[in-house]
C-alpha cells in the first residue's frame, strides 16, 4: 500500500493524506534551525507563530568562541513562552541543544520550553502524508509546495565553508548569505506546515 500511495503521489504530482492530521493551535509554534562550524553552533534561527502574529529572529556568533552568546540570547527569547511546539527538520538540532545547555547554561524557563517542545517535523509529515518526492529531505519537500532556496548552492556543508571564509575575510556578503540560507530553511518548514494545513482543510 505504501508503494502504491507513493506511486500515486508521484503520478499525480501532489501530496496525499494517509492519516488524519491534527494541527495544534493552542500554543506558539516555532520553526527552528541551527548552523554549525565544527562542533560549535554559531547561528540559531527561528520563526515564531502565535495568535496570528509572526516573528523572525536570528542569533549569530561573530566568532566560534562566542557561541554561548547567541545561545543564551535565544533562550531568553524562548522564555516568553511557558510551552511551545518547536519544529526542527529531523532531530539534528536535539543533540546540539543538549550540548549547548550543558556548556553554556542560560535561561532555565527558555531551555525548558525549547527542550520539551522539540518535535521532528519531517517524521510528522511522513506519518500523515505521502509526497511526490524521492526522499523526505527538506530540499525535496519544500519545492513540492513552490518554495525554493534563494541561493543555488545553499546547503549545510557550504554554509560552514561560508562561515569559515567570513571569519577569515570579514566579507559582509558572506554573513548575509549565511543568514539568508538559515532563514530559507525555517521558511521552508513554515511553508510546508502552512500548505499541509490548507490541504487538511480542503479534505
Amino acid at each position: 500500500k505504501a508503494l502504491w500511495l507513493h506511486a500515486r503521489a508521484r503520478t499525480e504530482g501532489r501530496p496525499i493524506a494517509v492519516k488524519p492530521a491534527e494541527f495544534p493551535d493552542d500554543r506558539p509554534i516555532y520553526f527552528y534551525d541551527i548552523e554549525t562550524f565544527g562542533d560549535e553552533v554559531f547561528l540559531h534561527g527561528a520563526i515564531r507563530i502565535c495568535a496570528g502574529e509572526r516573528e523572525e529572529r536570528f542569533f549569530f556568533a561573530d566568532r566560534p568562541g562566542d557561541a554561548g552568546v547567541p545561545w543564551r540570547e535565544f533562550l531568553d527569547y524562548m522564555a516568553r513562552d511557558s510551552a511551545a511546539l518547536v519544529y526542527t527538520w529531523t532531530t539534528y538540532e536535539n543533540e546540539h541543544v543538549e550540548a549547548c545547555w550543558e556548556r553554556f547554561g542560560g535561561n532555565e524557563r527558555g531551555y525548558r520550553t525549547l527542550h520539551e517542545g522539540l518535535a521532528d517535523q519531517c517524521a510528522w509529515v511522513k506519518e500523515h502524508f505521502v509526497l511526490p518526492v524521492r526522499s523526505y529531505s527538506i530540499k525535496e519537500e519544500a519545492p513540492v509546495f513552490g518554495f525554493h532556496w534563494q541561493d543555488a548552492d545553499a546547503g549545510g556543508t557550504n554554509c560552514e565553508a561560508w562561515y569559515g571564509e567570513w571569519l577569515r575575510t570579514g566579507e559582509p556578503g558572506l554573513r548575509e548569505k549565511i543568514l539568508r540560507y538559515n532563514r530559507d530553511d525555517v521558511l521552508a518548514m513554515e511553508v510546508i506546515d502552512k500548505e499541509l494545513r490548507a490541504l487538511r482543510r480542503a479534505e
